[in-house]
């Protein structure tokens, strides 16, 4: 491959060289004005010269700088403490609401941060859960909406790193959403500092279309439509959202790249009456932004929408689209114009799906068609194309999904060979039925009752999936298990001959059993030490004990749901903890052991030391 034929993936990694460097020598606002000036000067002699310069290349690494300073607030500088909750107040507004419930609501706000009226911070994005009193819950509904100024006296922490097998990761999460802090609130402590009377016209749109989606479909297809439709997962179950992750597909439940690519295909189609081409592309182009911002800019929509601009002017223009001059166009726009984006993991996997697909579908559709033997224009053919693209996405997309979210989806290929097309259909009829109802309401009941026996029958079909045993892998292992599995498979599906692949099948199994040894005994070997809060636990999993040292009285806090779950999960037969620890107590082991409490500097230094003996 031939770097200079990809004009805009030069540019990206002359960019990415700055951006890492900034992340490992950070750089004041100053310094990076100053260097900038230098190199602009340096870069105006240079296009008066003929003579080539290396400032055209100074200038995309400092752009790649500006772009790690611009995300900086997103490193979180994470060094095995557990945060505590610290109070304080904010002043500033609710930019998305994330879901809401009887009992709370969670919201993304954004404004200013006052720690005690001592520290401030501006521009301050927090995850903010608001605790509704009794007197709030009646009236649930009407508590926040999009776009409010409020003030709250809240109590907010840096979001924890996970250090537990399958514990939830907040900085992976919280970063992905361009988050630095996350808190909570009560209702009681809740105030709004203007009075919103009139809603905005996406308001207004996404009002109705939630009327009309209610009004047509049933309770449990409902929230899926809405999720298809105008991006809300606000209603669908957890144990929904639980299982389409385990067999792979969750991506399907959200406006994703997928999605915006059917919107412009009807829209394109649409359009195709206007004899010009120039018409055509415009209308498309402007009613898929109307679209993308109605649904609230989500990541994934952006970069889809981004890439099926640049394809339709390429075709526009009567020039060859190039997939990777595309792909490395949109994070280029990305990283200039909103760079906390490039951490959302939507966006990530959004943009691993398309890199996959563009390099591997090409010899992995050879596989299936050449060494399988599938007849051309047959349905296995076409069953043969979608295994390849399933196939070549999976590849990229499973470390970052085994990453985020610490699953990994075995049955993943056959799930999206069945699901996917069934959620086709059911997004086509869903937008044809809400459309139709606004004319004729019968006419769109008949459409949504196509849509929902798509929806129902997907759910059904993966809900028996995700049922089987050892569908899926989850744990701390799990990201080395992705990468492993996803370069062997590259590595089978790349054979051009049969006997090529046994031979890859064939090694490629041995290397698997050796590795999956390996995991094991590497993991068995150590204990397990983390800190959480004001104390420290060193699980030995061999033995399964656990030996807390705390400096409180309670060696296991109340609100540490995760290591509760984790012993309890773990069946540690042993524990050493404080006497007041009750909750676990009963449930792991009748003996109590008194213990001690030390103050958070020997905790430290015993925490080094056990962290030394363990390397």
């Amino acid at each position: 491959m031939n770097i200079n034929n990809y004009p805009a993936l030069k540019i990206l990694l002359l960019s990415a060289i700055g951006f890492v460097i900034g992340k490992f020598i950070p750089i004041s606002s100053f310094t990076l004005i100053s260097v900038g000036f230098v190199i602009l000067i340096g870069l105006i002699i240079h296009l008066t010269k003929v003579n080539k310069s290396i400032f055209p290349i100074l200038l995309l690494i400092l752009l790649g700088l500006a772009t790690s300073y611009r995300t900086s607030n997103l490193d979180y500088n994470y060094d095995g403490e557990f945060f505590e909750n610290q109070n304080g107040y904010f002043s500033g507004k609710i930019v998305d609401l994330s879901k809401s419930t009887k009992k709370n609501y969670r919201v993304i706000a954004e404004g200013k941060v006052i720690f005690g009226n001592v520290i401030y911070q501006d521009n301050v994005r927090i995850a903010l859960t608001i605790i509704l009193s009794s007197r709030d819950k009646k009236q649930y509904n009407n508590f926040p909406s999009g776009d409010e100024q409020i003030w709250c006296k809240i109590k907010l922490r840096p979001p924890n790193k996970a250090n537990l097998p399958s514990e939830f990761n907040e900085v992976n999460y919280f970063r992905s959403l361009d988050v630095q802090y996350t808190a909570i609130c009560y209702s009681n402590d809740f105030a709004f500092c203007s009075n919103k009377n009139e809603q905005t016209l996406q308001e207004n749109i996404l009002s109705s279309v939630n009327k009309q989606i209610d009004r047509i479909y049933s309770n449990y297809t409902r929230g899926i439509v809405k999720a298809l439709l105008i991006g809300d997962r606000t209603e669908i179950t957890k144990q929904t959202q639980q299982e389409f992750s385990q067999t792979g597909v969750v991506h399907i439940l959200s406006v994703s790249g997928f999605h915006v690519g059917v919107i412009a295909g009807i829209l394109y189609w649409l359009f195709s009456f206007f004899p010009s081409r120039i018409l055509r592309f415009s209308f498309t182009i402007l009613a898929l932004s109307f679209y993308i911002f109605l649904i609230g800019y989500p990541p994934s929509a952006i970069r889809a929408g981004l890439m099926i601009a640049l394809y339709l002017l390429a075709n526009l223009l009567q020039r060859k689209a190039n997939p990777i001059n595309i792909i490395a166009t949109v994070i280029l726009i990305i990283a200039i114009v909103h760079p906390a984006t490039l951490y959302s993991a939507g966006f990530q996997m959004s943009i691993g799906a398309i890199i996959g697909i563009t390099l591997l579908f090409g010899p992995f559709n050879a596989f299936f068609q050449k060494i399988l033997k599938f007849e051309k224009y047959s349905i296995t053919h076409k069953i043969a194309a979608s295994l390849a693209i399933t196939f070549a996405s999976s590849a990229v997309v499973s470390p970052i999904v085994a990453y985020y979210f610490s699953t990994y989806s075995v049955i993943s290929p056959l799930a999206n060979l069945v699901i996917i097309p069934l959620m086709l259909f059911a997004q086509i009829f869903s937008i044809v039925s809400v459309i139709g109802s606004y004319f004729f309401l019968s006419l769109g009941d008949i459409f949504a009752n196509t849509a929902q026996l798509c929806i129902e029958l997907s759910g059904a079909i993966n809900h028996y999936l995700a049922s089987i045993k050892y569908s899926y892998l989850a744990g701390g292992n799990v990201m080395y298990f992705s990468l492993f599995f996803g370069i062997i498979i590259t590595y089978m599906f790349l054979s051009k001959k049969i006997e090529t692949f046994v031979f890859r099948f064939s090694s490629s199994l041995i290397l698997s059993v050796l590795f999956i040894l390996i995991i094991n005994s590497h993991s068995d070997a150590k204990y397990i030490l983390v800190k959480r809060y004001d104390n420290l636990v060193a699980i030995d999993t061999m033995n399964r004990r656990a030996m807390i040292i705390s400096n409180s009285k309670l060696a296991v806090r109340k609100d540490d749901f995760p290591l509760k779950m984790y012993l309890i999960n773990s069946k540690i037969i042993k524990i050493y903890y404080s006497k007041n620890l009750a909750v676990v107590a009963k449930k792991i082991d009748n003996r109590q052991l008194s213990t001690k409490a030390i103050n958070n500097t020997a905790l430290n230094q015993i925490y080094n030391l056990l962290k030394k003996s363990q390397n």
